[in-house]
């Protein structure tokens, strides 16, 4: 069809060639033919040939086109503009073309055409539309929220924020925040979906709470780089946030253990040979074993704590075993802090996969041909999927966040003694957890779980509180169409900038009173700097340390309760023998395990590994 219509075109091309030749022959031959009648015929005939040549190299020059719109989309031209699609577009209107254009306007086409325009004004938006290109695509929150934040502030000056002198910043802020709040809302439905599920499948209330919490922390973890001033974006994920607690709240304050408490180690009632008694006795409880004490010596696969006496490990089993373990600050990592509590199965699986780990990392960086150009932020972002695809390798793989066991420092730095010492492990937990927002404002409503720990830090004098902060940092906090609205009455000029309408709000002897309309000034608190004093610690390195451990106590916490099912199940030996039910996502380790039958009496140690999710069941006769 093409090549008939290309034909088409020719064909109409001679005819108008033809036409124009025709006549401009019988014009020279009639001029000429007075005189010489052969002359004229000559002159004719070539006249006929040369306009006709001329009008066809027109014409083919007029309609040439790209071979192939990917390979040829952008050519360069003068300093009238760029070449796009035939077109050539002048520098203000390239980024509204991309915007108009932006389902054919590939990651390659953006690239391209910030190549080319380098040192314009338009430089800085297309560095922000390139980057933001595998953000709208993001199958993670905290990819997703990573992506938006180099697109807003890049490296080296650049990004969204440093394109505000262009007349197209609004268009493109707007079309951008609208794409990541819709692609946020994709990404943070399917991830309440799946966290819905994981606490259905759970088996007792303590394990949907424990659950429940751990989706809800991700979720704060993911959207914690947000800020009020990323308009749309902000208010998707504060909007998720009340999704996540209205789904989840019934879950993350379980108002009973029982069935986990049944199930603890220590007070199972049955043994592998079905004789109904204690498989140990009280007095082994907590034994010593290789310079550390067993947390559950009944159980089939064991836990060993490193650098605690046998009254602190009584008191973590009886944390484990309670109604308590579900609560925030999470008390079984207070504990882990407080007492440097180590364990050992879960200190010889990091020694083990930490190296995999780490080289596949390596092998990554080395084969991506982004890494050695990449910025700074977009290093970061390019590291968080390298070490998703990183766990994903490896053998064994325990239910938990793997990228910051294996990918965070484990080391006790020491550092957060004299903090702890001051001011309470708990306070010290809710500033360590916010410590990058370190002077701005926060609302804290009075459900929200950390409400108790930030009126601990308040009372500390790690944080203000209501109208202890200074109005403008409160006013900073609204959105320029909410201080619009509070001062409407008074009839100001017309602000384009935010930070214009404040210093007007600020301005007036009633600001406070008017801001009372919009917030709530219980619920507003502002992180202080740390006292001179402590000025020499390194709370980046005390995050790292915090994070680690809080992976290893939800690890130590699954682990122990997959332990005391296993006891359960061990005690429904039937002569039958046994086999290995793996969890859906179970690892390569666990698949193989799968495949072997074990015989009666002696059923295979599960958990296999610390972490695992699955479980034993006797064989089909």
């Amino acid at each position: 069809m093409a090549r008939r219509k290309a034909k088409r075109r020719s064909k109409q091309s001679w005819s108008v060639a033809g036409v124009v030749s025709g006549v401009a022959a019988l014009y020279v031959f009639a001029q000429v033919g007075q005189n010489n009648g052969v002359a004229g015929l000559v002159a004719g005939v070539l006249t006929f040939f040369a306009v006709r040549a001329g009008i066809r190299w027109l014409s083919s020059a007029r309609t040439a086109r790209p071979s192939s719109p990917g390979a040829r989309a952008t050519q360069p031209t003068s300093a009238d503009g760029v070449k796009l699609s035939g077109k050539v577009v002048s520098e203000p209107q390239v980024v509204p073309w991309l915007l108009d254009h932006w389902d054919q306007a590939n990651d390659e086409l953006v690239s391209r055409v910030e190549n080319e325009m380098k040192g314009s004004g338009e430089s800085n938006l297309l560095y922000a539309l390139r980057v933001a290109g595998p953000g709208l695509r993001a199958k993670t929150l905290k990819t997703l929220v990573s992506r938006w934040r180099t697109t807003r502030c890049g490296a080296a000056d650049s990004g969204l924020d440093a394109g505000r002198t262009s007349p197209n910043h609004a268009r493109l802020e707007s079309f951008l925040m609208a794409g990541f709040s819709e692609r946020l809302n994709e990404v943070a439905q399917e991830d309440l979906t799946k966290a819905l599920d994981a606490v259905g499948k759970k088996k007792s209330e303590a394990a949907r709470g424990k659950a429940a919490q751990r989706a809800a922390d991700k979720y704060e973890d993911a959207i914690a780089g947000l800020e009020e001033s990323d308009g749309s974006i902000y208010t998707a994920a504060e909007k998720f946030r009340a999704k996540y607690r209205e789904a989840l709240g019934e879950y993350l304050d379980p108002s009973g253990s029982a069935a986990a408490a049944s199930l603890s180690p220590n007070t199972a009632t049955s043994t592998a040979s079905g004789g109904g008694h204690s498989p140990h006795r009280k007095a082994d409880a907590g034994r010593s074993l290789g310079g550390g004490h067993v947390l559950n010596p009944g159980a089939p696969f064991k836990l060993t704590l490193l650098g605690v006496s046998p009254e602190q490990v009584q008191s973590i089993r009886e944390l484990l075993e309670s109604d308590e373990g579900a609560g925030w600050p999470p008390p079984l990592f207070l504990k882990l802090i407080d007492w440097d509590v180590r364990c050992n199965e879960i200190d010889e699986y990091v020694a083990e996969f930490k190296p995999v780990f780490e080289a596949n990392i390596a092998k990554q960086q080395a084969a991506s041909p982004e890494w050695s150009e990449a910025s700074e932020l977009d290093r970061e972002d390019l590291l968080s999927e390298f070490r998703q695809k990183a766990v994903g390798e490896l053998d064994v793989q325990p239910y938990g966040d793997l990228e910051v066991l294996l990918g965070e420092s484990s080391e006790d730095v020491d550092l957060d003694d004299a903090l702890m010492e001051r001011y309470g492990v708990d306070a010290v937990y809710a500033y360590v957890s916010n410590y990058r927002r370190v002077g701005k404002v926060q609302t804290i409503a009075a459900d929200h779980r950390g409400r108790n720990a930030f009126e601990k830090l308040v009372s500390a004098g790690l944080a203000r509180r209501g109208k202890d902060i200074p109005i403008e940092s409160v006013a900073q906090k609204l959105r320029l169409k909410d201080i619009q609205e509070l001062i409407q009455d008074l009839d100001p000029p017309r602000f384009r900038r935010k930070a214009e309408a404040v210093d007007f709000l600020v301005g007036r002897a009633d600001a406070a009173e008017r801001l009372e309309k919009k917030v709530a000034w219980r619920e507003l608190f502002e992180l202080a700097p740390l006292p001179h004093e402590f000025s020499e610690i390194d709370i980046d390195r005390v995050s790292a340390y915090w994070r680690h451990a809080r992976a290893v106590a939800d690890l130590l916490q699954h682990t122990y309760m997959m332990a005391a099912y296993s006891l359960r199940d061990v005690g429904r030996d039937d002569g039958r023998g046994w086999e290995v039910l793996p969890a859906p996502d179970a690892c390569p380790a666990c698949k193989r395990a799968e495949q072997k039958r074990y015989s009666k009496g002696a059923p295979p140690p599960t958990p296999l590994h610390v972490g695992c999710r699955c479980s034993i069941v006797p064989m089909a006769r």
